[in-house]
């Protein structure tokens, strides 16, 4: 039998194979793209007086986001904020810069984390447009002064430490992460500041309802002046709704006050009225619909039954029919650091009931609402809160997980490589193909 039938026959088969589970693979990946949920969170202020407390929890709420997987909710943010190519890239760019940064850092290779985390500030710097929680900025800074302080490097660590406490003094670092000698030099430098007057920024730009930031914090709408800012560099950002929004850099001086002038920027008068609606269900199917997400939710913030307490409703809508599911409650103190706990847990839970689509029964008693926050450490966003945030909350399906597809293009690729080798050994092992020629011997 000869053999060239049987080359074929492997050659076939492995062509076969290889195209079955590329296509397999390809479609895969479509799927767990295509799967990705559109949501998208927004907050409101139950009474006036609440509305930046409000503007917070959204800005806070829109930051938990960036940590979910298996959620789209960047298309329908584009919508809100403006496209914002270049800032959404910087900002991938500095989380993974403070990643890398970090383990260099812990294997104690000083020169490779400084020029990280440096590297990192100036992707932070990019990212403000779309900054909706210091705590990266923060922690960067941190770290990048620890560093300078392990390295012997005491002016430079001064320096680092100081512009955290001029521009993040509300997100102070965990102590149980940095030696003694570190967070003695990071006290000195706060101490230091504080011995300097304070302050403050006149900010001027339109329409009256842009909401205004100072370090990646809302302080307020429209025209503003923004008192008790620290001595130093601060970025001030003005953003609208349906555009994209301004970012200025100032330089504060002790005791005087500087302007910020961010012109007239972009807004929406149709998604300004969407969203104060958007806690109607006929007003939440509206938004949703014009942000094209399929859930949205919708964080009531009310007064506490203290005083420094505030209450969080999370009512949740389906994008296509309006309908309401079972609303997520949490009672927070006004320390920023609990509410940055509480907000993220609060939207774990909300993406766990998305994915899901089970509701969850609200707490039936003030007694469960009012269940004690433990705070997740600090300078950890990846980390989720142990009480808020089940092991099954906001975890994509098998299937729409990276991974899974990953694997299985490294099984398409052994099985490619395990074809040929297979083929080639056929054709070396087969003998060498009979001639038929004859020959010819003549002899005298």
């Amino acid at each position: 039998m000869s053999a060239a039938p049987h080359r074929l026959s492997l050659r076939r088969h492995a062509v076969a194979w290889f195209a079955a589970l590329s296509c397999v693979w390809c479609l895969g990946m479509a799927r767990a793209r295509a799967e990705a949920i559109p949501v998208y969170i927004t907050a409101k202020a139950v009474d006036s007086e609440l509305n930046l407390e409000a503007l917070e929890v959204a800005s806070l709420a829109r930051a938990a986001l960036l940590e979910a997987q298996g959620f789209d909710w960047q298309t329908a943010d584009a919508r809100v904020r403006g496209a914002q190519t270049v800032a959404r890239a910087a900002q991938k760019r500095a989380l993974l810069g403070l990643r890398r940064g970090r383990q260099a850092y812990l294997r104690l290779e000083l020169d490779a984390a400084i020029a990280d985390f440096r590297a990192a500030l100036i992707d932070w710097g990019a990212a403000q447009p779309v900054l909706d929680s210091p705590e990266g900025v923060a922690e960067t800074l941190m770290y990048l002064g620890a560093s300078h302080v392990l390295a012997d490097d005491k002016a430079r660590a001064a320096e680092i430490f100081t512009r955290y406490h001029q521009q993040f003094a509300l997100v102070p670092p965990n102590p149980g992460l940095f030696n003694p000698s570190i967070m003695e030099q990071w006290d000195a430098a706060g101490a230091a500041l504080r011995q300097r007057a304070a302050g403050a920024i006149d900010v001027r730009l339109k329409p009256a309802s842009a909401v205004v930031s100072l370090d990646g914090v809302p302080r307020g709408v429209g025209n503003a002046l923004l008192q008790g800012v620290a001595p130093g560099r601060h970025w001030v950002r003005g953003a609208g709704l349906g555009g994209e929004g301004r970012v200025v850099e100032v330089l504060v001086e002790s005791g005087r006050v500087v302007g910020a002038e961010l012109g007239e920027l972009p807004d929406s008068a149709v998604l300004l009225d969407l969203f104060e609606h958007a806690a109607s269900p006929a007003g939440a199917r509206a938004l949703a619909q014009e942000l094209g997400v399929r859930a949205l939710g919708v964080v009531e913030v009310r007064r506490g039954e203290k005083a420094g307490e505030l209450a969080l409703t999370m009512r949740s809508f389906e994008g296509e029919s309006g309908r309401e599911r079972p609303a997520l409650t949490r009672v927070i103190g006004g320390d920023w650091v609990e509410r940055s706990q509480a907000v993220r847990g609060l939207v774990a839970a909300w993406l766990d009931q998305v994915l899901n689509d089970t509701p969850r029964a609200a707490p039936h008693s003030s007694a469960q609402a009012r269940a004690p926050l433990t705070p997740a450490p600090r300078f950890a966003p990846s980390a989720p809160p142990a009480p808020e945030r089940p092991e099954s909350e906001a975890k994509p399906a098998w299937y729409r997980r990276w991974w899974v597809w990953a694997l299985a293009g490294g099984v398409v690729a052994a099985g490619a490589v395990t074809a040929l080798v297979v083929s080639h050994h056929a054709d070396s092992a087969a003998p060498p193909k009979a001639s038929d020629k004859g020959t010819l011997v003549l002899e005298f």
